[in-house]
């Protein structure tokens, strides 16, 4: 993408594309999730579904690093969920031979359909209690559902955030697992991809700059995730998402 973006992609395009980077890096720092919820859906209105995913994995390792190594205690998470991790690399292979195989147009109201689903379900913010009996059973079928949707669409983190909250984990412990757990995806989706092809040389330069905004945005979000309403920004940011996923069926159908 090196090669096209400065040239084919007219400036109040980039600079949209950089607003809805920074807005991702942005709710990630709030919320501890969501970059790929808004990056992927935002880049893909004017980007091919396997360039976006190609350019957003790189701003997905250094913001899950971030958030998985701060405070300590990774080790702990990765003892509890490995489980889930490996299903996730197993769904995350049959996610990629997707991703490879299917028509672009299919892709695109692929992402816009997870996109609205999952926005429709954190408006809805339903109250599930998952028993302690049952975190285990469910963690694998979660990991290969979410290991799927990591290769398609690189959207791992609303499926896995909907078990976390299941569990009634604690706010930190909450932003420590799924920066844990997404980074390990996010690694393991990355040996698909350049086995598969997906990677290019033309993505390295727009892969590098996407960290300028998205990176700016987690460090903003940070600072305001005590100060927030996380109930209205949640709120208002599903909104927001069905409607730029509709917008992608829209774009996938006519």
């Amino acid at each position: 993408m090196s090669a096209f973006l400065p040239q084919h992609l007219p400036l109040v395009t980039l600079a949209a594309a950089g607003a809805g980077l920074f807005a991702a890096g942005l709710c990630k720092g709030v919320l501890g999730l969501g970059l790929p919820l808004i990056g992927v859906p935002v880049l893909a209105t004017f980007l091919p579904p396997h360039d976006v995913v190609a350019i957003m994995w790189l701003s997905l390792v250094v913001t899950n690093a971030w958030q998985a190594f701060q405070g300590g205690s990774a080790g702990e998470v990765t003892r509890r969920f490995w489980p889930l991790i490996a299903m996730l690399a197993v769904g995350g292979w049959a996610g990629t031979a997707l991703l490879v195989a299917l028509d672009e147009n299919l892709l695109l109201a692929a992402v816009g359909a997870i996109v609205m689903t999952f926005a429709t379900l954190g408006l809805a913010h339903p109250r599930i209690a998952l028993p302690d009996r049952f975190e285990r059973p469910v963690g694998i079928a979660v990991g290969l559902g979410a290991g799927v949707l990591l290769g398609i669409a690189l959207h791992v983190g609303p499926l896995l955030a909907l078990f976390y909250v299941a569990l009634r984990l604690p706010k930190e412990t909450f932003i420590k697992a799924t920066g844990v757990t997404f980074l390990a995806g996010v690694l393991i989706i990355g040996v698909f991809y350049a086995a598969y092809g997906v990677f290019a040389l033309r993505h390295v330069v727009p892969m590098v700059a996407a960290l300028v905004p998205v990176g700016a945005g987690l460090w903003l979000g940070q600072r305001l995730r005590h100060r927030i309403d996380e109930v209205r920004f949640r709120k208002w940011l599903f909104a927001l998402l069905i409607v730029i996923g509709a917008n992608l069926v829209r774009r996938a159908l006519i």
